[in-house]
């Protein structure tokens, strides 16, 4: 069985959640050629374990469907039943997967590397990958107060502080 472990106490993410969690993923035979089970058998494993499955988002049928829907997940903006989301592990009919990791996800995940070289040389080189006002607003608050005033927090308690900081100055 392949689980993705969430402890967001002991290592936070880039994602915010709420309380520890194990999510099965997959159950893959024990055999030297990969296989695995199909998504309801893992459901039906989960349910009967008690344990949380990933969710079967989308089924997409045809090419159209599928540049519809990349054109929406993709956007800046995209929320996943409300809430941001790291991304969607895409599986075709012969059971090649490949992750697509969504904006917001990668964001966060830059801005992340941006903290870490603040804290190490007290400036981001790279200030040309900044490439949105939210970036860019983040690099300056972070570089001119939040490292003093928040240095050590994860991305999480940063991006929060951010948007405390933005909601307070109409930014």
């Amino acid at each position: 069985m392949v689980f993705e472990c969430i402890d967001p106490e002991n290592d936070p993410h880039i994602i915010k959640y709420e309380s520890r969690k194990l999510v099965l993923l997959d159950i893959v035979e024990n055999d030297p050629t990969f296989k695995k089970r199909p998504y309801f058998d893992v459901d039906y494993v989960a349910t009967m374990l008690k344990l949380e499955c990933k969710h079967l988002a989308y089924v997409l049928s045809d090419w159209q469907s599928f540049c519809d829907w990349y054109s929406e997940v993709t956007s800046k903006d995209y929320m996943y039943k409300g809430s941001f989301i790291e991304g969607f592990v895409l599986e075709d009919f012969d059971g090649f997967m490949v992750k697509l990791k969504l904006h917001y996800y990668n964001t966060w995940k830059h801005m992340r590397s941006v903290v870490d070289a603040v804290n190490q040389c007290g400036y981001y080189r790279y200030t040309s990958s900044l490439v949105s006002k939210e970036e860019n607003l983040f690099y300056g608050w972070y570089k001119n107060m939040g490292k003093d005033l928040f240095e050590g927090l994860d991305i999480i308690s940063l991006r929060e502080e951010f948007y405390k900081y933005l909601h307070k100055n109409n930014n």
